[in-house]
C-alpha cells in the first residue's frame, strides 16, 4: 500500500497512472461554509464544470473527514485527482484548503507491470520494449491507450509491430491494426486491454519479440501518420 498526502491545499494529483483508492482521511480547514471533496479519473487538473468520477463527499467546516472504500470500489483507469469544490454536482474549485491523505491499494501502476509513455506527450509512435529485451525475457502487452486529439485529415490506424524499426510498407502483426477517428480519444474505458496480456511476435529471417506501437495513415501497411498522438502502454 502507498499513501499520497498534501497539507493546506485545495487539490492533490494523487496519481498519473491507473490506481485504486482504499481510504481517504484528512481535515477540512475551511471555516466559512461546508464544501465538497471531489475525485476525478484524470492525469491533469479538470476544468470547472466537470462532473466527478463518483458523487462528491461532504466536507464540514473545520472538521476531520474519513471515508473507506471496499477493495475495487474506487478504481481509476487514467489517474486520480482530488480537490475541494464549492458545488456538489460539478467542480467549482474552492479557495478553502484541506489536509488530506489518500491511501492506495497499489503503487502507481498495476503490480508486476511496467508502464511506458504518457497521455500528455505528442508522438507518432512508442517503443514499449525492444527486440533485445524481448529476447532476454519474453514479455506480453497488457494494455495501451491513445489520445489522438491532434491527429488530422482522416481515420488513421494504430499498429503493433514486433520490430524496433518500422519503415513505410511494413505490415503490423496479425490482429495488430486498430482504427482511430480524427481526433479520436481511446483512453480509459475506451482503451485496449488484453487481460493477462497478448504476445507480440513476428518472423522474417529471425524471430522478432519487441513491441512498437505506431500510428499509420493507411490500413494495410504502415505509412507515416498525419498529426500526432499521445500513447501510453503497459506490459508484463
Amino acid at each position: 500500500m502507498k499513501t499520497k498526502s498534501v497539507i493546506n491545499a485545495v487539490e492533490l494529483q494523487v496519481s498519473k497512472d491507473p490506481v485504486s483508492v482504499l481510504r481517504v482521511r484528512g481535515n477540512f480547514r475551511g471555516a466559512t461554509a461546508n464544501r465538497w471533496l471531489m475525485f476525478f479519473d484524470s492525469i491533469t487538473t479538470p476544468a470547472d464544470g466537470v462532473v466527478p468520477a463518483i458523487p462528491a463527499l461532504p466536507l464540514y467546516m473545520s472538521a476531520p473527514f474519513f471515508t473507506e472504500f471496499e477493495i475495487g470500489a474506487l478504481e481509476f483507469l487514467q489517474g486520480c485527482y482530488v480537490c475541494v469544490s464549492t458545488t456538489e454536482g460539478t467542480k467549482t474549485v474552492s479557495a478553502d484548503t484541506m489536509d488530506i491523505s489518500v491511501e492506495l491499494s497499489d503503487p502507481e501502476s498495476v503490480p508486476g507491470t511496467t508502464i511506458v509513455g504518457d497521455l500528455s506527450s505528442a508522438v507518432t509512435g512508442l517503443q514499449v520494449w525492444s527486440e533485445a529485451n524481448g529476447l532476454t525475457a519474453r514479455k506480453k502487452l497488457v494494455s495501451f491507450e491513445v489520445d489522438g486529439t491532434n491527429l488530422t485529415t482522416a481515420t488513421q490506424y494504430i499498429m503493433l509491430f514486433a520490430t524496433d524499426t518500422v519503415t513505410t510498407g511494413n505490415r503490423p502483426i496479425s490482429g495488430g491494426c486498430y482504427p482511430i477517428a480524427v481526433g479520436g480519444v481511446l483512453t480509459g474505458s475506451k482503451g485496449f486491454y488484453f487481460g493477462t496480456g497478448r504476445d507480440v511476435y513476428s518472423f522474417d529471417t529471425v524471430a522478432r519479440l519487441g513491441c512498437t506501437i505506431k500510428i499509420s495513415s493507411t490500413a494495410g501497411t504502415w505509412t507515416a501518420c498525419t498529426g500526432t498522438a499521445c500513447i501510453r502502454a503497459e506490459y508484463i
